[in-house]
């Protein structure tokens, strides 16, 4: 999976998360509120995943299904468990959960970008020049996303998503597109095709 496309799902995740902790409120409410929004939405990627007629629909469901259903449920209690410190009565304001949930997504993106590049490197690593060792170039993908703080994973995959959406305004809107950022995707990307030659 693209790392735009795991972004996206993210930035939709985080939008209905941000919208769970207005205010301050109970730490267990919060937490018991967005595992219930997530539960809904786990449910409707699984029902549009089963539906989808298109290989990228079926993809994009099953991604916002790993997101919402394996990684997120999980990381929210844990960082309900870090908001409360062990107090059942603890309560938190939307700053401090807002900062909580990030850590949350950027364990997640990380988790969703180097498991698809494991799972299905190989298999998708068309675009090499011919004679490249493709185990080679997906062996040093993961070993270098491994290697990356899942911050730093996220934050260059939220980038190279930003650019592409400027440069796709930019072409509707007839202007001149933006240069294409490089992130430290892009990067780890050209470092291993040298070195599956």
């Amino acid at each position: 999976m693209r790392a735009a496309t795991v972004v996206a799902i993210a930035l939709g995740a985080f939008a209905a998360l941000a919208t769970a902790a207005e205010g301050e409120r109970p730490v267990s409410s919060v937490v018991a509120a967005v595992k219930s929004q997530l539960a809904a939405e786990c449910d409707l990627a699984r029902d549009r995943a089963s539906i989808a007629t298109e290989a990228s629909e079926k993809e994009f469901s099953a991604s916002v299904a790993r997101l919402n259903c394996d990684c997120l449920p999980t990381e929210i209690d844990r960082a309900g468990v870090d908001l409360s410190a062990g107090k059942k009565d603890a309560s938190i304001t939307q700053p401090a959960f807002l900062s909580r949930m990030k850590i949350a997504l950027d364990t997640c993106i990380a988790k969703l970008i180097r498991t698809d590049t494991a799972t299905r490197c190989v298999s998708e690593a068309k675009d090499l020049p011919e004679g490249a060792d493709k185990k080679v170039y997906c062996q040093c993908l993961s070993d270098r996303l491994d290697a990356l703080e899942d911050e730093a994973l996220a934050a260059a995959a939220a980038a190279g998503n930003r650019n592409l959406q400027e440069r796709a305004r930019a072409r509707i809107g007839g202007q001149a597109e933006p240069a294409v950022t490089t992130t430290a995707l892009d990067q780890i990307e050209q470092t291993c095709r040298q070195s599956a030659r």
